[in-house]
């Protein structure tokens, strides 16, 4: 992801895995400090899917993949 053209990656991460305990007070830190570096760079798109949302679909629940071309690739596993 900070190669000099790096693929698109654009990730969807419901809330309740933001909020999530698994681990150390010092693990979750790392893991969260590590998803904002990640956020930051210029080919990373971050959202947030928040609980008020309601139900959502089932394609929004189960794993898939998307190619679309050379250098941007969605990827969705739960």
């Amino acid at each position: 992801m900070t190669t000099k053209n790096p693929p698109n990656l654009w990730t969807v991460i419901h809330e309740s895995s933001l909020k999530h305990v698994d681990g150390s007070r010092a693990d979750m830190t790392g893991q969260l400090e590590r998803a904002l570096d990640t956020a930051r760079l210029r080919s990373v798109t971050v959202q947030s899917l928040p609980h008020n949302v309601g139900a959502t679909r089932p394609q929004a629940c189960s794993p898939f993949s998307t190619f679309r071309s050379r250098r941007t690739l969605t990827w969705m596993s739960n």
